[in-house]
């Protein structure tokens, strides 16, 4: 894992954790599946740095 992957990791599980307590709390289930996404999206963003498939400087402003 390089350093940029470890920072999407370490966000998306932050974002897992706020997902989890969104859910226990009861919250709009809009807004539990709003942080389920993040996490997803941050996931693969680790995954497409490691494979090269995403250039940062081409994305800028992308999510």
């Amino acid at each position: 894992m390089n350093s940029y992957q470890l920072v999407w990791w370490q966000q998306a599980q932050s974002d897992h954790q706020t997902f989890l307590l969104a859910r226990r709390q009861g919250i709009a289930q809009c807004h539990s599946l709003h942080y389920l996404q993040m996490v997803t999206e941050k996931i693969a963003k680790a995954y497409f740095r490691r494979s090269g498939l995403l250039d940062t400087a081409k994305r800028t402003g992308m999510h």
